[in-house]
């Protein structure tokens, strides 16, 4: 528990110095099921602030403690129950009070330990204390605007936060439909019951525009499964799906950056057929080697494929 805790911990504080610095991370429909252990559909039924006596680190201990009852509509993942009790520990509670007030559908995903921007830290579950975990809360439609006590639009900024509802799939496209969403979750829950690593495979900032805020740079989050593996040899492939937005003058270096990352990315997939497919792919690649100043690093997409062939040893 103590090692799990000072993680926990370690991820908040690096949250606490702001998205300016550390990037955006998406996660997938698919990433969020596959490293779940249950996922509801449903609303906040009530949210209330609760003493609790039982010491906590910083910085747990500049939060307060809400009972959060979750009613269950529908459960895509794990045992099916009514209600879902939480402990949770809050160091804002306006964004929660919000969806509780306007009786928001959510996904609640349990305990996916993943880096999302609807997460909240769990400290009992159904009335039992549980090390301290991470749930996460996604809206499924954008919502309507909505002012807050400190004047700001509350709906505007979960919708910033959670890119109104859009997420990215296995696939690397966008959903913004909430049936379409439900649609993908319930298929990959059905095809996919064990619990799934993850890989994050950094993407050029102008395609991660298309879900959502970006800021300085961007990745996604996705689950290690065969349909990730058709998606990153598809852009062995064609990176050029992920460079559409990308300036003309910026392209060559964001295509070598792709492809080392994606090379990276591929090193849980190892086949005959994927070190016959990076041979290829390294032997037709060119790129000019300076753009606008920068390296555009053809090497580094060398490296990394000879550095995977020898991982693969195929």
């Amino acid at each position: 528990m103590a090692v799990r805790l000072h993680a926990l911990l370690l991820l908040l504080l690096a949250s606490a110095n702001g998205f300016a610095q550390r990037g955006r991370s998406y996660i997938s429909i698919e990433a969020h099921i596959g490293l779940s252990k249950f996922v509801h559909v449903g609303a906040i039924e009530s949210l209330e602030q609760v003493a609790y006596d039982k010491p906590l680190p910083f910085p747990l201990n500049a939060g307060k403690e809400y009972r959060l009852l979750f009613k269950v509509a529908e459960t895509i993942r794990g045992a099916r129950v009514s209600t879902v009790e939480l402990l949770v520990n809050l160091q804002h509670n306006t964004d929660l009070e919000y969806l509780r007030d306007h009786h928001t559908e959510l996904m609640l995903i349990g305990g996916s330990s993943l880096d999302d921007e609807g997460e909240v830290i769990v400290l009992e579950e159904q009335g039992q204390p549980v090390d301290p975990t991470r749930d996460s809360f996604r809206i499924l439609r954008p919502l309507p605007r909505a002012k807050g006590k400190d004047g700001r639009t509350v709906g505007e900024q979960i919708n910033i936060n959670l890119d109104s509802g859009s997420m990215f799939d296995v696939n690397l496209s966008v959903v913004r439909s909430r049936d379409e969403i439900l649609k993908r979750a319930r298929a990959f829950a059905k095809n996919h019951s064990e619990v799934l690593k993850t890989i994050w495979l950094l993407v050029p900032r102008e395609f991660g525009e298309q879900c959502g805020y970006a800021n300085a740079y961007c990745g996604i989050r996705l689950p290690v499964c065969a349909e990730t593996e058709h998606t990153l040899t598809g852009l062995l492939k064609n990176p050029n799906r992920l460079l559409k937005g990308v300036k003309p003058n910026d392209r060559d270096y964001a295509r070598s950056r792709l492809l080392a990352d994606v090379l990276g990315a591929l090193e849980l997939f190892p086949s005959k057929e994927n070190a016959s497919l990076v041979r290829k792919i390294v032997e037709n690649y060119q790129s000019k080697s300076l753009q606008n100043g920068r390296i555009a690093a053809p090497d580094d997409v060398k490296r990394a494929a000879d550095r995977l062939l020898e991982r693969w040893k195929l």
